[in-house]
């Protein structure tokens, strides 16, 4: 796994990483903004209708993140007012 950049929804991918076996770790999640983005070829609705149901879609995501991240790791989380007191 040296090396490897994930692009895609990552707790399947996390799930699967031994613990503290990660050393960096950018994510850049939806927004909550309440409306459908589009990035390429990639759509999705960035709606999750509160914020109690945004918090229970990240925190199995964060939770695996930290699982995985090592002891001298770094989290880098890209987040706007939005979200960024929940994080």
């Amino acid at each position: 796994m040296l090396n490897t950049l994930y692009t895609s929804d990552c707790l399947d991918a996390l799930r699967q990483m031994p613990g503290g076996s990660v050393r960096l770790i950018y994510l850049d999640p939806p927004f909550n903004t309440n409306t459908a983005r589009k990035s390429g070829t990639a759509e999705y609705e960035d709606s999750f209708g509160s914020a109690a149901n945004y918090i229970a879609y990240m925190r199995p995501r964060v939770e695996e993140m930290r699982r995985v991240l090592g002891h001298q790791g770094s989290l880098f989380f890209h987040c706007d007012w939005r979200t960024s007191h929940y994080v």
